[in-house]
């Protein structure tokens, strides 16, 4: 994009456009014509850009909401799913609950009794 808000491509086709009515109307009074022709492609110009921002807002929005429908519908439980999951899980319990009384047992065996103080 140049300092003029054009990119390279669309400064030289205006100035190519410019130069080939410039050349048609070779003799005549051409001003208007070359004026009210630059205003068209500029304008024209303009709105591809305003019409490719709205689409690249549009295109950056529908990948946000289809990014926040992903995170909250999240994967689909199957019976077979959750099975599994629950096999881990009660595995888990166990082991934590074998830990945790294995601990315990650890930590009253190094007490001292009464009878033992």
């Amino acid at each position: 994009e140049t300092d003029n808000g054009l990119t390279e491509d669309e400064s030289v086709n205006l100035i190519e456009t410019l130069n080939e009515i410039a050349a048609d109307n070779v003799g005549e009074v051409v001003i208007f014509t070359l004026i009210s022709s630059c205003k068209d492609i500029l304008t024209e110009t303009a709105d591809k850009h305003r019409r490719d921002a709205e689409e690249l807002a549009a295109r950056k929005e529908r990948e946000a909401e289809e990014a926040l429908n992903r995170k909250l519908i999240g994967t689909p439980v199957t019976v077979e799913s959750f099975m599994a999951w629950k096999r881990k899980f009660d595995e888990q319990r166990l082991l934590d609950n074998i830990n945790s009384v294995h601990i315990s047992e650890c930590k009253q065996s190094n007490r001292l009794t009464g009878k033992q103080l």
